[in-house]
């Protein structure tokens, strides 16, 4: 099933736990996937085509479990972005094809927190690594800052971690 929408692909939130597999999602100026205020997304199997102004996963407040394979075809801002509190952790294979830009590949700010738990990542991408700012931390387990794709290093802030 392919999703493509002017704003966010899918929105799920408060106390809300879904479990999404299968989709293709592209937005000309939304997110692809939205998590926020506690709701809890599990998602697998699925395809992140363009993002062109936000963030192909988002938390706000919510968590997002990457738990199967994850294929990235498209631009965006960012691949994972959690902030106020939020969460987003891959423990699946992360293919990307081609090439794609992101402003970071990487996003945690307001004490959230990314993290990559024998996750495999293959392929590359254009632009910085990550962003951890505010408290935010992403982890990579061991593996590193330049495990993340990206074609320069990432920003650290204010507080924020990579680890």
């Amino acid at each position: 099933c392919h999703i493509s929408t002017v704003g966010n692909c899918i929105t799920v939130n408060a106390g809300i736990v879904v479990a999404l597999s299968g989709l293709k999602l592209s937005s000309s100026s939304g997110a692809l996937l939205l998590c926020q205020l506690g709701a809890i997304c599990a998602v697998s199997d699925m395809e992140c085509g363009s993002a062109a102004a936000s963030f192909q996963m988002f938390s706000n407040g919510g968590r997002i479990d990457v738990t199967g394979n994850m294929r990235i075809t498209g631009n965006a801002l960012a691949f994972a972005s959690a902030q106020n509190g939020g969460g987003v952790g891959a423990t699946a294979s992360i293919t990307l094809v081609g090439t794609p830009a992101f402003t970071w590949f990487v996003r945690a700010s307001d004490a959230a927190l990314v993290i990559f738990f024998s996750t495999t990542i293959a392929g590359s991408a254009t632009g910085s690594r990550y962003l951890a700012q505010t408290n935010g931390v992403i982890n990579t387990f061991g593996a590193g800052a330049s495990y993340l794709p990206g074609n320069t290093a990432g920003t650290v802030t204010t507080g924020g971690q990579c680890l």
